[in-house]
C-alpha cells in the first residue's frame, strides 16, 4: 500500500501507532493552523479525487505484487511484474473480471493484480514505469 492508503487503511481497522499519531497530530496541526482554509484531506496527504484514489489504490495493489515476484533485486522485479502483468491482462483479466474476484486458488500475486486492474486506473506496461511506482518506497 502507499503511504496515504497504508495511513488510511491503519486509522480505519484502529490500529493506530507512532506513526499514525504523528501524521494525525501534523496533519490536523496543518489544518487548524489554516484555519481550515486548506483541506483536510490535503493536511493529512490522501488523494482528493476519485481518480487520485484510484491511483493510490491501483500503486499500492501493484507494490504488492513487486513484493511477491520471485525476483531479489529491484529492477528485476519490475522487469518480472511487467512480464506478470502482460501475461494477466491477456489471458487470465477477461476471465476473473467476469466472476468479480480471484478464485479462491489464485495466487497471492494474481490476486493483488487482480485488484489492482479492478481499481480501474490505466495499468503501467512498462518495466521503468512499474520501477517508478513500486520501487520508491
Amino acid at each position: 500500500m502507499n503511504q496515504a492508503e497504508s495511513f488510511a487503511s491503519n486509522v480505519a481497522a484502529g490500529r493506530i501507532g507512532p506513526a499514525e499519531i504523528a501524521q494525525l497530530q501534523k496533519g490536523f496541526s496543518g489544518w487548524l493552523a489554516s484555519g481550515g482554509a486548506v483541506p483536510l484531506e490535503t493536511c493529512l496527504h490522501l488523494p482528493q479525487t476519485v481518480k487520485g484514489f484510484a491511483r493510490a489504490n491501483r500503486d499500492a495493489w501493484l507494490r504488492r505484487a513487486w513484493q511477491l515476484t520471485d525476483a531479489n533485486e529491484p529492477w528485476l522485479k519490475s522487469c518480472a511484474l511487467a512480464t506478470e502483468l502482460a501475461d494477466f491482462s491477456a489471458r487470465i483479466w477477461p476471465e476473473w473480471k467476469k466472476g468479480g474476484g480471484p478464485p479462491e486458488r489464485a495466487s497471492a500475486l494474481r490476486s493483488a493484480l487482480f485488484m489492482a486492474m479492478k481499481t480501474g486506473a490505466r495499468i503501467p506496461a512498462s518495466s521503468m514505469r512499474l520501477h517508478t511506482i513500486c520501487s520508491a518506497r
